[in-house]
Parts: C-alpha cells; sequence; structure tokens
C-alpha cells in the first residue's frame, strides 16, 4: 500500500524518479503491562525505509518523518529514538592552554626642539614567565537524530541526518507508545516522509532535490483476529480503489473531446481532481466522497465506499 505524493518547492527538479520510500501495509501493536484505570498502553513498531530509485549520483542530507493518528486520538507516552548528539572523536580530547607574563625595563629619550627632527633611543630588557594549563574537554558533536511530539502530543517528529558511520538509506524502526481506551483493538495512522537531497549535475554542480510521500497505515491489536481481518480489508480495498481509479483515468485522458464538447454547449460539470483517490484515503473523514458522489462512475462509487466502510470497521475498534 503505497501513497505517494511529490512536494513542490522551488528552485528544485522533480525526483520522484531518484528517491522511494515504502512503509509496511499493516502494522501490529503489542499491548503493554500493566493497565491503568481503563487505560491499556500499546507500543508500536513502524518500520520506515529510503532507497534511491536509480544509481543516480544523489547525496541525502535530510531524512524527516512524522507519525500521527489518522483518525482518532490517541496520546504518546514515549518514543524512539530519542534526539541523538555523535562525535567523529570518542572520549574526551587533550587541551594544552600556555598563558605567558612579561615584565621589561627601558629608557626613552626624545627630542622635541624642532618639530620636524624628532629623535627616540629605547634600552630594553625584560624576562617571560608564565603557566601551562592542561584538561580534557568533550568534542564538538553534531546532530544525527532529532524528535519530539507534535499535534499536542498525539503524533511524533522524527528527523535523521547523516555522518560518516551512518547512512539516510535503508530501513529504520521507529517505536511510539500510546496510552488507548482499554477495548481499544485498531486504529490508522497517516506517516509523512520528507528527503532532502543534492544531485550532481555534470559533475560539479548540485541540484536541490525534495521529495515527499504519505501512507496510510492500518494498525491493529496483536492477537486479536477481528481487528487483523479488519486491517487486511483496509489494504484491499484500499489497493483495489487506487487500480480502478488508475483505469479510469488513462480512459479519461482519451476522451478529452467530449469533454471539451461538453463544456461548449453548456454542460459543464466540475471535473475530479487528479488527486481524489489520494485526499479520500488519507483524509480523516469522508467528505472527499460525498463530494463527487454524483460525479463518479458506479463501479468507482462502489469501491470508494467499500474502503470507506472498511476505515469506518477499523477505526470503530478504537473507540
Amino acid at each position: 500500500m503505497t501513497c505517494a505524493v511529490l512536494v513542490p518547492f522551488s528552485n528544485t527538479v522533480q525526483a520522484d524518479q531518484f528517491l522511494r520510500f515504502d512503509v509496511p501495509a499493516t502494522c501490529a501493536a503489542v499491548e503493554q503491562e500493566p493497565r491503568h484505570q481503563g487505560q491499556k498502553t500499546v507500543e508500536i513498531i513502524v518500520p520506515v525505509s529510503l532507497d534511491l530509485a536509480t544509481d543516480s549520483k544523489i547525496s541525502i542530507r535530510e531524512l524527516q518523518v512524522e507519525i500521527q493518528w489518522n483518525r482518532g486520538a490517541y496520546q504518546v507516552t514515549d518514543y524512539q529514538p530519542r534526539t541523538t548528539m555523535q562525535s567523529e572523536i570518542v572520549g574526551t580530547i587533550q587541551v594544552e592552554d600556555r598563558q605567558d607574563r612579561h615584565a621589561s625595563a627601558g629608557l626613552d629619550i626624545s627630542s622635541g626642539y624642532f618639530d620636524a627632527v624628532s629623535g627616540k633611543a629605547c634600552l630594553q630588557a625584560g624576562q617571560k614567565n608564565g603557566q601551562t594549563l592542561r584538561y580534557e574537554e568533550m568534542p564538538e558533536h553534531d546532530i544525527l537524530v532529532t524528535s519530539g511530539t507534535i499535534k499536542r502530543g498525539t503524533g511524533v517528529n522524527f528527523c535523521f541526518k547523516p555522518s560518516r558511520s551512518s547512512t539516510l538509506l535503508g530501513s529504520r524502526d521507529l517505536k511510539i507508545i500510546c496510552q488507548v481506551p482499554e477495548d481499544w483493538k485498531g486504529g490508522v495512522l497517516l506517516v509523512k516522509c520528507r528527503a532532502r537531497a543534492n544531485r550532481k549535475f555534470l559533475g560539479t554542480f548540485d541540484d536541490a532535490l525534495q521529495q515527499g510521500s504519505a501512507f496510510v497505515l492500518p494498525v491493529f491489536l496483536q492477537g486479536n483476529r477481528q481487528a487483523r481481518n479488519f486491517a487486511n480489508e483496509f489494504v484491499r480495498t484500499e489497493q483495489q480503489l487506487r487500480s480502478e481509479w488508475r483505469r479510469y483515468q488513462t480512459r479519461q485522458q482519451g476522451s478529452q473531446v467530449a469533454h471539451h464538447w461538453n463544456s461548449m454547449v453548456g454542460r459543464t460539470t466540475k471535473p475530479i481532481p487528479n488527486v481524489w483517490v489520494h485526499q479520500l484515503i488519507q483524509a480523516g473523514d469522508d467528505d472527499w466522497l460525498e463530494k463527487y458522489r454524483q460525479q463518479l462512475p458506479s463501479h468507482i462509487h462502489s469501491t470508494a465506499h467499500a474502503f470507506v466502510e472498511a476505515r469506518r470497521e477499523l477505526v470503530e475498534l478504537g473507540r
């Protein structure tokens, strides 16, 4: 299940052919002990991966991931990884500081009889003494990870930086621990990923790239068969809806003449946005289905309704 949305920015080039994000189709929530006053705590680990789609000369400078609840809002009590800093130097460094003091004695002779002529003689002798301070200090550290809560504590933002010993490519596990109702069995997370990178152009110049993708991730309580089935149905209907929508768009592109003729004779209809299916899947409500219900072909409307029902059933398990 993938919902990739290219994030446009000025002075950048489209990077969808270079970077590829991914998360699993479903995710399990593991209940933690003990329970407290009608509440329980669940741990959710979300694997997020970033890879290069091609062998282009791309250097990734930053990876940012936001995890929040798509419907409902549950308090985050803990998350990993936390903010982390690292130095290329292990341990402390030794510093030597030399402080010198000077003492001198001398005689100055000058003549001021004539404005244009002056003379100066100096005889100077002195000595130098001081002390040397030796101590240890921590070397400068660079930020590897920054993380913190968002959405009034119901989501988490992670930001990763590369280093000499680590890369932003590959997979990393992001963990959130949430407090949910005692009878909670499932829900839906929204995972937003964004990367900033540079690409070598003609071997010399750097093009700035920035790409983002969003994923809707159904979550089920581990060990609960009903919740797992609802999550799988969510994935099945979502994939079917995307597939039918792509075929519909392809057919629509071949019938632009008919649309132009209808507009000329006064049969104007509000076109369905190309991102309609993404908006419906990522939205926290069903407004995008109701808004275009009359314009949707019957088969797409039927599949969209099945998806909305699958989402509703999964979300209801969390209430």
